[in-house]
Formats: C-alpha cells, structure tokens, sequence
C-alpha cells in the first residue's frame, strides 16, 4: 500500500490488493473500500459520511472522497487490484468541481475551519481498510453489504441509470451480493446494474 498528499490539498492513495477472486467479484473490493472510508471519515471528524453508488462518498449531498479500482486478472482469476482513493481533505470549495467539498469545508461547524490531519486520517483510513478487507476474505461480503446499505444515501431514491444503450429512470431497491445495484423499474420489474452511471433524482 502507499499514499501520497498535496500540500494543503487532499488525500490520494493506491493499495495494490491481491485477493483470491474472480473478475465479476471486482464491484466487492469497492464496497469494502467504500463502506472503510465512510467509516473512517465518521469516526475521525464526526461528519455523517454517506455512500452514492458505486465508488463516492458525500456529504451533504456534496462528494468529498472517490474510489476507482482496477485490475490485471486472468481468464477466471485476479492477478492483483490497484485500488485508489481520493479525498477532499482542505481543499477550498473554490477549487473544486461543482457539486464537490471537502472535509474541512464541511466540519467548520465542528472545528472552526482548522486543517485536518491528511497523515492522521490516511492513517485512519487504511487501517479500517484492512480492517473490513480481512472480514471479506474471511467472513465473505454479508455484513459489509449491510452496513453499506446502512451508509447509502441512494437506497430508496428515485434514480437514473445511464448505460451505453439507453438511459431510464427507476428506485434504487438493494444491493446484491456481489455489489451490484438492484432497481425496480416503474413495470415491477428488478433489473441488476453491474456499471454505469446513476444519478439519484429525488
């Protein structure tokens, strides 16, 4: 693992993961990661951190923290994963991409707009990383999901799904056990979302 910070910035991490899974499992090492830094965000500054399908982390609707991973595999198995982390820690709102904040922004309320600790919170970060990696090899992905389900902030939201052929509007219903996102479109019908962008309506 290694991380890396900007002066006065933000946080930005890769953890090269090699778990004993297959490709199509790859949406799991997301859901761990998300479900750690929404957790680690909670406990280090008080903020109620919640998760946007499938990689963003916000707050106040505004995203602070994003999550990309990718991979190097086989036919039916994961050579390794890179997983990156990037999050907003003291970076001015001016400086941000609409729609976006930072950690600091968002605790002035808590701290009177004193930096946070990029060290102390990477710190923070991937020790609950590890924390919720070895429960998923150990333990497999039932209770991460759930308090993933606990921290979402898309569940039970009005949503659109833009895929590659065609875009529509639905509920974000679940998520199933291998990290999909399950909506119910207006016919009844669950339809499953591997990928693609979902963006909460209302």
């Amino acid at each position: 693992r290694a991380w890396q910070s900007r002066p006065g910035c933000g946080i930005y991490m890769s953890c090269v993961l090699r778990p004993h899974m297959t490709p199509n499992e790859i949406p799991k090492i997301t859901l761990v990661a998300a479900v750690a830094v929404t957790k680690a965000i909670r406990e280090y500054t008080g903020l109620n951190a919640t998760i946007k399908w499938p990689n963003d982390i916000l707050i106040k609707g505004k995203k602070v923290c994003g999550i990309l991973t990718e991979m190097k595999a086989e036919q039916d198995l994961i050579d390794f994963i890179i997983l990156g982390i990037g999050v907003n820690v003291n970076t001015k709102v001016k400086d941000l991409p609409k729609g976006a904040s930072s950690l600091k922004e968002e605790s002035r309320h808590l701290r009177g707009g004193e930096d946070i600790s990029r060290v102390d919170l990477a710190k923070k970060i991937l020790e609950t990383l590890e924390e919720y990696y070895n429960i998923l090899k150990n333990k497999g992905s039932g209770s991460i999901i759930e308090e993933w389900k606990e921290f979402s902030v898309m569940l039970g939201s009005r949503v659109k799904v833009v895929l590659p052929n065609r875009t529509f509007e639905a509920d974000a219903h679940n998520i199933d056990p291998d990290g999909a996102l399950v909506v119910r479109l207006d016919s009844g019908v669950l339809e499953k979302i591997s990928s693609g962008d979902v963006v909460m309506v209302r």
